[in-house]
């Protein structure tokens, strides 16, 4: 007789696809979490979620530049607005681009001239060594939806968590895909000031 047992299952969630052009979107996924959080013990396991951003049309090379330079530039500044990540950084733990400066990272970057040129540099995880905060190797799969990862974020045990770093992963690759070149990118500071500036001057362009 299990009568007098309780059953704890773990579940693993993934979410359905938003389209964060609509203007429901937000609400949707804060309801959701509302919901979770009234019916069910939400817990962190010590693993870090993962956060896809797929644009439509697909990413072109030029725009994963941009982001890529993005990346390199405001890395601390991620790390400081999301000090629990334990992810590895696209730049200084890259071996790629780990003992180049940001110019010289930028120059390498301009010069690749295809997306899986482009991945090889910026995902080296072939041996699977590296877990990186940004991840690129979603853009090769041969679906009509690819991705840009955020795997460096903790998991959110909470709607605010969950809207945070939905948000920030949002606003990040929107803001860095809308900055026309490394040039305007380096007119933000590369500190937390600086990426907060970037995200509301170049992230929330058309989002609901």
């Amino acid at each position: 007789m299990l009568t007098n047992k309780v059953f704890l299952v773990w579940v693993n969630l993934t979410s359905p696809l938003f389209h964060v052009n609509e203007s429901r979107w937000l609400q949707d996924l804060t309801a959701t979490w509302q919901h979770l959080e009234r019916h069910y013990d939400i817990t962190e396991n010590g693993e870090f979620s993962d956060f896809y951003v797929a644009l439509d049309p697909a990413y072109t090379l030029e725009e994963l530049k941009r982001f890529s330079q993005a990346a390199v530039h405001f890395e601390e500044a991620l790390c400081t607005a999301i000090p629990d990540s334990q992810a590895s950084t696209v730049w200084r733990h890259n071996p790629q681009l780990m003992n180049l400066s940001k110019a010289e990272a930028f120059s390498l970057i301009d010069s690749r001239q295809t997306i899986e040129q482009l991945i090889t540099i910026m995902d080296n995880n072939e041996d699977g060594r590296y877990s990186y905060y940004w991840r690129f190797r979603d853009l090769t799969q041969s679906t009509s939806k690819r991705y840009i990862r955020n795997s460096g974020l903790p998991n959110p045990t909470s709607a605010r968590e969950a809207m945070t770093y939905s948000l920030l992963t949002i606003y990040f690759v929107k803001a860095s895909i809308n900055c026309a070149s490394s040039q305007e990118l380096l007119h933000f500071e590369p500190d937390f000031g600086g990426l907060l500036r970037f995200l509301r001057t170049l992230g929330t362009q058309d989002l609901a």
